[in-house]
C-alpha cells in the first residue's frame, strides 16, 4: 500500500479520492451482477462478474506505475528531441553556454524550464553540480552521462576530443532509446493481437456455457 501511495504522488494524485473512486465503481459492478442475477436468475453470471472484477482492479491499480513509466519515457524522448538540436550547434562550433539557452525554444514546457534552471546556476556554480542535478530530472544514467559530457566541453573549451565524445556518447544514447521504442511499440502490437485471441476464446467459452444453461433449463 506504501508503494501505491507513493506512485500516487509521483502523479500528483490524492491518495483518499483514488482508493474511493476504486470503491465507487466496484460496488458498481457489484449491484450490476446482483441486479442481472435477480433478473436472469442466472447465478453463473457471478462467475463472470467475478473474473472482471478481478481483472477490473488489477488494471486500475497498476495503472499507475504505467502512467509513471509513460511519462519518464516521455521525459526522455524530450530530452533527446531537445539536444539533437544543442548537438548541431556543437558540430557547428557554437558556444555551449549559449546554445543551451537557444535550445530552450525547441524544448516542451517542463524541460524548458529546467534549461533556464541549469543556465542561471552556471552563472553561479560552475562545478559539475549543475549538470547533475539536471540529469537527475530524467532520472535515467545514460542523461547524467550526456550532462558531463557538455559539462567537460565547457570545462576544457572548444577541444575537440570533447566535442567528439559528447557526439558519441549522446548519440549512443539516442540509438538505445529510439530501439527500445521501436520493442516497446511491436510489443504492444503483439500484445494486442494475444489480447484479441484471449477476447475471442473467453467469448466462445460464453456462448458454450449459455447455450449449456439454456439447453438445461429446456430439459427440466
Amino acid at each position: 500500500m506504501k508503494k501505491l501511495k507513493e506512485q500516487m504522488l509521483k502523479l500528483n494524485k490524492d491518495f483518499k479520492n483514488e482508493i474511493t473512486r476504486n470503491i465507487l465503481l466496484n460496488l458498481a459492478i457489484i449491484l450490476c451482477s446482483l441486479l442481472i442475477v435477480f433478473l436472469t436468475k442466472n447465478l453463473l453470471i457471478l462467475i463472470y462478474f467475478g473474473a472482471f472484477l478481478i481483472l477490473f482492479n488489477f488494471y486500475y491499480y497498476t495503472r499507475y506505475s504505467r502512467l509513471i513509466n509513460k511519462n519518464n519515457n516521455n521525459l526522455i524522448n524530450d530530452f533527446i528531441d531537445t539536444f539533437s538540436y544543442f548537438r548541431i550547434y556543437i558540430s557547428n562550433n557554437r558556444n555551449v553556454y549559449i546554445s543551451l539557452k537557444e535550445i530552450s525554444n525547441y524544448a516542451t514546457s517542463y524541460v524548458r524550464g529546467k534549461l533556464i534552471e541549469l543556465t542561471n546556476e552556471i552563472d553561479e556554480d560552475k562545478s559539475l553540480k549543475p549538470f547533475l542535478k539536471f540529469a537527475s530530472y530524467f532520472n535515467n544514467k545514460s542523461v547524467e552521462e550526456v550532462m558531463i559530457a557538455i559539462y567537460e566541453m565547457i570545462d576544457e573549451g572548444s577541444n575537440e576530443n570533447y566535442i567528439n565524445q559528447f557526439i558519441q556518447t549522446f548519440t549512443s544514447f539516442k540509438i538505445r532509446i529510439l530501439k527500445t521504442n521501436e520493442d516497446k511499440r511491436l510489443a504492444k502490437i503483439n500484445f494486442a493481437n494475444s489480447l484479441s485471441i484471449v477476447g475471442i476464446g473467453i467469448l466462445m467459452v460464453l456462448i458454450m456455457l449459455g447455450i449449456v444453461s439454456i439447453l438445461g433449463e429446456i430439459a427440466l
